[in-house]
């Protein structure tokens, strides 16, 4: 697998395929056991790629929110206490999607 950087575009050349995200098209990256999946508005895209490693590829507005996401912060739409847990929010995009905030991180989104 490649990842590479063009501009505004994120493009992944996978075996048989290759995907061309635009940056802003991105909501949020979820690590999910050894997978990683891209959550746009219309697809979510596993790949096998490192959060640590993808940062890298990402503009400034992508934040490592929590141990298990990077988000676009320009995609959030509201943020909310999880229930009984003060150190932890969940961040909401369009589409029902939401991912974690660490609270240190919320300073970071709430400027």
């Amino acid at each position: 697998m490649k990842i590479k950087k063009c501009e505004e575009n994120l493009i992944i050349q996978k075996r048989n395929e290759i995907y061309f995200l635009v940056f802003l098209d991105i909501l949020y990256i979820e690590r999910f056991g050894n997978l990683t999946i891209i959550h746009t508005e219309e697809d979510e895209i596993s790949i096998r790629f490192s959060l640590h490693r993808l940062i890298d590829f990402l503009p400034s507005y992508f934040i490592r929110s929590h141990k298990s996401y990077i988000v676009n912060i320009k995609k959030v739409k509201q943020m909310k206490v999880l229930a009984g847990d003060s150190t932890t929010y969940e961040a909401f995009f369009k589409y029902e999607k939401s991912a974690l905030i660490t609270k240190d991180k919320v300073s970071l989104l709430v400027r």
